[in-house]
């Protein structure tokens, strides 16, 4: 006799076992099924970013007179979505979503040592991303002021994290405290044509097409 299959199904552990013929013989169980419990949901109601990218990434440092891997870093299952050239004597920095955010990490090597540093981050832009269907690229300034989703067509979309409030004023309802920022989202309209690159800049965004 031998083990063909062992899987798990609510609980219940089975091992089929079958003989040389393929006739099963008996069933063995350790535990007693019990109905699974919790609320259900809809999973037409979920949307992309709801679900955990299956890929895992990994990020290596490569030496430029060897071309050896000199340095790896674990990214798991979050996906780098931009990159930003934060300092222009380091490598370009890397925006890699963590939850609903996107953390900025700028590359840093020193006394052998390679470290990656937090320097900013893109409020809610990971999950603002997920809904965008026709996304076709994602950057943003060195300063990180604002962010920029374009489509491959029609729209840009600008997310400004902290626009100061210039005319009137703003309070809390609750606290009664001041608030001097807001965010907010800009749209672009452009000629309906294909986009082939966009670069973002700290007085503007400058976008490459086909007649413009």
């Amino acid at each position: 006799m031998e083990i063909v299959k062992l899987f798990c199904v609510a609980g219940l552990r089975v091992i089929n076992i079958q003989d040389k013929d393929g006739q099963e013989v008996y069933t063995l169980t350790n535990e007693t099924a019990k109905p699974q419990q919790g609320i259900t949901f809809n999973t037409e109601q979920m949307e992309e970013c709801d679900f955990n990218n299956s890929e895992f990434s990994i990020l290596e440092r490569l030496c430029v007179n060897t071309h050896n891997v000199t340095h790896k870093c674990n990214l798991g299952t979050n996906e780098v979505l931009l990159t930003v050239q934060t300092d222009s004597y380091l490598p370009p920095s890397l925006g890699v979503r963590n939850d609903v955010d996107v953390c900025v990490w700028e590359p840093h090597f020193k006394d052998g040592n390679f470290v990656l540093k937090h320097v900013a981050s893109l409020l809610a832009l990971g999950y603002i991303q997920a809904s965008k269907r026709q996304k076709k690229f994602i950057t943003c300034p060195n300063d990180t002021s604002y962010s920029v989703i374009c489509e491959s067509s029609r729209h840009m979309f600008v997310y400004r994290q902290n626009s100061s409030i210039t005319c009137g004023e703003l309070k809390n309802r609750k606290s009664g405290a001041k608030i001097k920022s807001v965010a907010e989202q800009q749209v672009i309209s452009i000629p309906n044509e294909e986009l082939f690159g966009i670069y973002a800049s700290t007085t503007g965004i400058y976008a490459l097409g086909e007649d413009f």
